[in-house]
C-alpha cells in the first residue's frame, strides 16, 4: 500500500535522539515516503541521520503553529500529488516507538471500513469537550477524506495557533467532530477503558500489554506523579516499561537517554518506581565481584564502635577509606581498624570546612574514581544538628540504609549490577521529628546556590523550584564515582565552603546537587530502604498522613473532597481559567506567567 507520512518534531535544541530515528526506521517500514517537519532548529547531524539512515524529506520551518501547522507544511510541500496515495499518517515525536511492528497495527485497520482513524480517543464529555476525539499523535486518512472538498477547506482555512494549549482547543478537539459532522466516519484502535480520560498517560501498560499499542507515549515517564495516583497506584508507567525491556520490544535505554536529557529526574524516579526496599537476612550472590570502598569520616572516638560495626557489612574485599581530624584518633582509627580484621583501611587527617562533603570530594578526587561503587558515611557530626536522641535516631536510620547488614549491602551492590544506568542511591527521608518537614521542603534555602554550582561546573538538565531534588540529605549515599566526575573538576578547596556550613552554603549545595550532576552523566537516582526500616517507615507515613487529611477536613465547612478532584488551587484556577477564557487569552496568560520572576 502507498502511503504519505508526515512526522512533526520538535526539541528545544534540535537534537534528534535516538528514540526519533527508532521511531521513523518503524514509519518507513509502512509508508513509502516520510516528511519530517522540524518546528525550529534543528541539529546538523540529526538532519543527516533522518535523511541518510531512514530516507526521510526534512522540512524546517519556524516554530509557530505547533503539530497543526506543521502537517499542513507537509501536505502542502505535497500539493495534488497525495492523489497518489491509499493513505495519509499524521503522526509527531511526543512518543517512544514502535515496540510492536506498525504492520500488525495497519493490518488490523485495513478491515474497518472506515475514513479515518488514530490509536487512541479521548472519551465522551470528557474535560467540557462534546463528543470523542481521536488524539493527534496519530492519525490516519484514506482518500475518501484527503481528497474531499471538506479536507481541502479545513487545511486552506487552518486557523492560527499561539501554543500547545491552543491547538488542543482549536484542533484536536475539533478535529474528529468537524469531520464526522460531514459524514466522515472514524475508529481508533485500541479503545478507551472506562474511567480513564487519556490512556496514554494513566494506563499505558493497558495499552501496550493488553491492546498491543504500538507506541507509548513520553509524557508516561515524566509527568507530575499525582496524575497517576488519581487513577491507580502509580505503577502503570513501571510495568509498561519493566514489559518492554523484559519481552525485548523496545530498547528501554533509549527512553532512559531521553528522559534524562529532557525532563526532571525526580519525575522519572516516582514513574519508574526506583525505591528499592532490601532484604537484611536473604540475597542472591553477586555474578561478579565488584570494585567497592566506603569512604568514612568519623570525628567521634565514641561512636567509632558503631561505626566499625556498620562498616562490617562491607563486602570482606572492599576497600577503606576514613578521613578524620586529629592524629591522636587516627591512631585510634587505625587500631580499632586491625581489631575488627579490615584488611585494608587508610586513614588520613584533615579537618575540612566543609565536613563530610569536602572530605568526601576530596577522598574521590585522589582516591575513589577506580572504584565501581562507593559508600559514603559519616559518624553524625552535621550542620546545626538537633539535640541528643533525635540526632542520633537520624544517623542510624541514613546509615542503616545503607548498610544494616553484610546481606543487605550485597543486596544493595546487586541492585547498582542489574540496574547499569543506576548511578546514586540514597536513603529516603526521615520523618521523625522535625525531619518530617523536609517533604515538600527539599530546596530549603539552597536553589539558587544548586543553580549557580551547576551552571559552574557546565552541567544543563532540567531543574525547578517546584520539584524536589532527590538529594542524600545526610550526606550519606552509594554511589557509581562517574556520577560525579563534573563536580571533582571543579577542585573546591577550604575557602569555598563557610563554617559551621548553614542552609544555603555550599555544603547544602552540592548535596542537592549530586542527583543532577548523576543525570547530567546519563545515570538515575533512587531511594533505598530496608524491609525492617521500610515497616517502620510506612506507620509513620500513615500516621502522618492521616492527621494531616484530619487537619485539612475537619471543621464545620470542611466537605470530603475525592482525590481524584482534590487537584489543588492552582491547578483548579488553570482549569478554570482554560474553559472560561478563550485559548488566545489563555496562551497569554501563560507566557506572562513563565515570565515572572518567583512564580
Amino acid at each position: 500500500m502507498n502511503r504519505l507520512a508526515a512526522y512533526v518534531f520538535w526539541e528545544k535544541d534540535g537534537i534528534v535522539r535516538e528514540y526519533v530515528v527508532r521511531y521513523i526506521k518503524g514509519l518507513t517500514e509502512v509508508a513509502s515516503k516520510v516528511y519530517v517537519v522540524a518546528n525550529g532548529e534543528i541539529q546538523p547531524e540529526g538532519k543527516r541521520r533522518l535523511e541518510e539512515e531512514c530516507g526521510a524529506v526534512v522540512l524546517q520551518r519556524p516554530n509557530v503553529g505547533v503539530d497543526f501547522w506543521a502537517y499542513k507544511t507537509a501536505l502542502d510541500q505535497e500539493g495534488d500529488a497525495i492523489s497518489d496515495y491509499d493513505e495519509i499518517i499524521l503522526c509527531n515525536c511526543s512518543c517512544y516507538g514502535p515496540v510492536y511492528p506498525f504492520s500488525e497495527m495497519f493490518d488490523e485497520m485495513a478491515g474497518r471500513q472506515v475514513d479515518f482513524w488514530g490509536i487512541t480517543e479521548w472519551p465522551t464529555d470528557a474535560d467540557g469537550f462534546k463528543g470523542t476525539w481521536i488524539l493527534s499523535y496519530f492519525f490516519v486518512f484514506r482518500p475518501h477524506l484527503f481528497l474531499s472538498p471538506e479536507w481541502a477547506w479545513y487545511w486552506k482555512n487552518l486557523s492560527e495557533v499561539h501554543s500547545r494549549e491552543e491547538c488542543i482547543e482549536k484542533h484536536e478537539t475539533q478535529f474528529t467532530a468537524y469531520f464526522a459532522d460531514k459524514g466522515f466516519t472514524y475508529d481508533v484502535y485500541c479503545p478507551n477503558l472506562p474511567g480513564y480520560l487519556d490512556m496514554t498517560i494513566e494506563a499505558p501498560d493497558e495499552l501496550v500489554v493488553e491492546q498491543r499499542c504500538p507506541l507509548i507515549k513520553r509524557k508516561a515517564f515524566c509527568t507530575d506523579y499525582d496524575r497517576f495516583l488519581s487513577y491507580h497506584r502509580g505503577t502503570a508507567s513501571r510495568r509498561v516499561f519493566d514489559y518492554i525491556r523484559d519481552h525485548h520490544l523496545y530498547d528501554t535505554d533509549i527512553i532512559v537517554d531521553d528522559m534524562l536529557a529532557t525532563q526532571h529526574g525526580a519525575y522519572l524516579k516516582d514513574c519508574l518506581q526506583l525505591d528499592y526496599v532490601l532484604s537484611t537476612r536473604h540475597g542472591e550472590p553477586l555474578a561478579r565481584q565488584p570494585r567497592v570502598a566506603a569512604l568514612c569520616y568519623l570525628t567521634q572516638e565514641e561512636l567509632l564502635d558503631e561505626s566499625f560495626r556498620y562498616l562490617l557489612s562491607m563486602p570482606a574485599y572492599a576497600d577503606l577509606y576514613i578521613v578524620t581530624d586529629s592524629d591522636e584518633l587516627a591512631g585510634v582509627i587505625r587500631e580499632k581498624a586491625v581489631s575488627y580484621r579490615f584488611a585494608s583501611c587508610r586513614v588520613s587527617v584533615m579537618t575540612p570546612v566543609g565536613g563530610a562533603v569536602e572530605a568526601l570530594l576530596l577522598t574521590a578526587r585522589e582516591s575513589l574514581t577506580d572504584y565501581d561503587y562507593v559508600c559514603a558515611i559519616h559518624d553524625g557530626q552535621l550542620p546545626d544538628p538537633p539535640v541528643g536522641h533525635i540526632s542520633e535516631e537520624i544517623r542510624r536510620f541514613s546509615t542503616e540504609a545503607l548498610l544494616a547488614s553484610s546481606v543487605y549491602a550485597a543486596n544493595i551492590l546487586a541492585v547498582f549490577e542489574n540496574n547499569p544506568r543506576l548511578g546514586v542511591l540514597i536513603p529516603m527521608n526521615a520523618l521523625h521529628s522535625t525531619y518530617r518537614a523536609r517533604y515538600g521542603q527539599e530546596w530549603g534555602l539552597n536553589y539558587d546556590g544548586t543553580v549557580k554550582l551547576l551552571e559552574r561546573a557546565g552541567v544543563s538538565v532540567p531543574i525547578s523550584p517546584a520539584v524536589p531534588p532527590l538529594s542524600p540529605m545526610e550526606a550519606m549515599f552509594w554511589f557509581r564515582p562517574a556520577c560525579l566526575d563534573r563536580l571533582l573538576k571543579l577542585e573546591l578547596s577550604d575557602a569555598d565552603f563557610k563554617a559551621g556550613n548553614p542552609d544555603g552554603s555550599l555544603y547544602h549545595n552540592i548535596l542537592r546537587a549530586i542527583p543532577f550532576f548523576a543525570q547530567d552523566a546519563g545515570f538515575l537516582t533512587g531511594q533505598v530502604i530496608s524491609v525492617e526500616g521500610a515497616e517502620n517507615h510506612i506507620i509513620n507515613l500513615a500516621y502522618l498522613l492521616g492527621k494531616a487529611n484530619a487537619a485539612l477536613l475537619s471543621g464545620s465547612n470542611r466537605v470530603y473532597v475525592p482525590m481524584e478532584v482534590n487537584i489543588g488551587l492552582k491547578r483548579s484556577l488553570k482549569e478554570y481559567l482554560k474553559k472560561h477564557l478563550p485559548a488566545r487569552a489563555v496562551s497569554v496568560l501563560r507566557r506572562m506567567y513563565h515570565w515572572l520572576p518567583g512564580r
